[in-house]
C-alpha cells in the first residue's frame, strides 16, 4: 500500500507552523516555520494609524503568506513525491 501524507498547520502569536505526517504510521517527515512579517502589532497599523491602548492585532496577509511558505516548505524539506500518478 502507497504511503499516504498530511500537513498539519498551526497559527501562534508570532508564527505559522507546518508538519508533514505519513498517515500510515504517524511518523513527521519534515517540519516548517514562518515568522509573521509583522508579528503582532501594539502600537500603529502597517499604513501608520496608530492604535490605542491595550491593542494587539495581526496583520490577515500574514496568515496567508505564512500558509503559502510554511506548507511549500515543508514539501521541500520532505523526500514526499508530490505528482499523482493515474
Amino acid at each position: 500500500m502507497e504511503d499516504k501524507y498530511t500537513i498539519g498547520v498551526d497559527f501562534g502569536t508570532l508564527s505559522a507552523r507546518a508538519v508533514l505526517t505519513n498517515t500510515k504510521n504517524g511518523e513527521i517527515v519534515a517540519e516548517n516555520v514562518q515568522i509573521y512579517e509583522h508579528g503582532v502589532m501594539e502600537r500603529q497599523l502597517p499604513d501608520g494609524t496608530k492604535l490605542g491602548k491595550d491593542w494587539a492585532l495581526q496583520d490577515p496577509s500574514d496568515y496567508l503568506n505564512a500558509l503559502k511558505n510554511v506548507t511549500n516548505g515543508v514539501i521541500q524539506k520532505s523526500a514526499v513525491k508530490t505528482e499523482k500518478s493515474v
